[in-house]
């Protein structure tokens, strides 16, 4: 029950931009932009997102978009 309380579950959106690049957001902060699927997990996990899951998810445009289910972790207090 502990661990409950320092993480909770986050959806990011990965979607392609016009420069056929992804651009990463979570939390409705943009974190990045990058070349492929496999960078954006990185970038997701470096930002301190944990990828449970993509879901494809199309913009209204017709672009590619995948919607990622994440949990964020917080830091240990004692550790800050």
């Amino acid at each position: 029950m502990l661990m409950s309380k320092r993480k909770n579950m986050v959806d990011a959106t990965v979607k392609r931009s016009k420069n056929e690049k992804w651009n990463v957001a979570a939390d409705g902060v943009k974190l990045g932009q990058v070349d492929g699927l496999c960078d954006a997990t990185d970038l997701l996990y470096e930002a301190g997102y944990k990828v449970y899951a993509y879901r494809r998810h199309p913009s209204a445009s017709g672009k590619s978009g995948f919607i990622a289910t994440c949990i964020k972790f917080k830091p240990y207090k004692d550790r800050v």
